[in-house]
């Protein structure tokens, strides 16, 4: 089973610090958890310290412990005068504001202070409570008297097993193109692709992977919107839409009811699906969701919104998660709507 990860150029500057680790010595489009290497923090902690401050080549650790505090203000001038003198451009360095620490307890009960990106500060309260297990992905670029120096890149809820891997997961046959599902990646998400064997050229273009997560039960972002016409007909209503697109909509069970279908076109091009209603509708889940899943389902596979707002239907709401390209809407506990879009209309 190959793997294969991919994020949106649409939202990729908007999360670039969350999604990427700037300082890591190889670029990715996704969070490159698979390269950082596991250590224990506690023998980490053991290890013998020098008199002063010695830089050291930036190392890509994973280390886990028990949060015990959230960012804080603190002084990082050592982590940024490491990082320049291991040969890091300073355009990249002041790229990415550093300015707060965070507190981790180890299993022997030590407390070592990290410095953390400031964005990934911000969404720790979102993700982790204090005291609860968390997994750290950190560049080393010093040690001290006081202990290894390190600036925290990203981070996981729970403290990882020995040889932790991605859960596998078998893509869905039906439809056109190649097809991934959005894996949480700490304070973001990254689409990936699984495939029993190696993927074409074509398949490998970013336009290509970064639509491979969009997709609502047969039909995908980015496709020709004949294959909905050749596949369900036509539809049994038509609601024109700015800059001269339509949305088709398909009841998909009994006309006029629940649940029903919404596909945006324009210029021949899906641009947004949409299925609403109470009840699952079958073959249009997206993710591991359906309608009519509960609100604790839907935060175990997409975590707790990152912003909400009421809808136009009485008693719902919108759980939005942009920059990322979907949304539900929620009523009584339960999802009733599922929407994704192109991020670049």
């Amino acid at each position: 089973m190959m793997i294969y990860k991919a994020a949106f150029s649409a939202i990729r500057i908007a999360s670039m610090a969350i999604a990427l680790a700037p300082w890591s010595t190889a670029s990715a489009q996704a969070f490159d958890f698979a390269g950082y290497q596991a250590v224990d923090i506690d023998a980490l902690l053991d290890r013998p310290r020098p008199t002063g401050v010695e830089n050291r080549p930036p190392a890509r650790l994973k280390i886990a412990g028990t949060l015990a505090t959230y960012g804080e203000p603190c002084d990082t001038s050592q982590i940024k005068i490491s990082m320049a003198a291991a040969g890091i451009e300073q355009a990249r360095i002041d790229a990415v504001p550093v300015t707060r620490c965070i507190k981790l307890r180890t299993a022997k009960g030590h407390t070592v202070s990290l410095a953390i990106q400031d964005v990934v500060a911000g969404f720790l309260p979102q993700e982790i409570p204090l005291g609860g297990p968390i997994t750290l992905f950190v560049l080393q670029t010093f040690a001290s008297a006081d202990g290894p120096g390190m600036v925290v890149n990203e981070f996981k809820a729970g403290s990882f097993a020995p040889n932790d891997t991605p859960h596998a997961f078998k893509p869905p046959s039906a439809g056109d193109g190649i097809r991934g599902e959005w894996r949480r990646t700490g304070a973001a998400f990254a689409c990936v692709v699984a495939s029993p064997q190696k993927l074409s050229p074509s398949e490998l273009k970013p336009d290509v992977l970064e639509k491979a997560c969009l997709h609502i039960g047969p039909f995908m972002i980015g496709s020709d919107a004949r294959k909905v016409t050749s596949a369900l007909g036509a539809p049994h209503r038509v609601v024109p839409q700015p800059k001269n697109a339509n949305s088709l909509i398909y009841f998909l069970e009994q006309s006029e009811r629940h649940p029903y279908l919404v596909v945006t076109v324009l210029n021949e091009t899906i641009v947004a699906l949409q299925v609403t209603g109470p009840t699952p509708a079958k073959d249009y889940s997206f993710n591991n969701i359906n309608l009519g899943d509960s609100t604790e389902t839907l935060s175990q596979q997409f975590g707790p919104a990152r912003q909400t707002n009421a809808s136009s239907d009485k008693d719902t709401v919108v759980w939005s998660y942009r920059p990322w390209p979907f949304s539900f809407e929620v009523n009584a506990g339960r999802v009733t709507s599922i929407r994704i879009a192109d991020p670049s209309q």
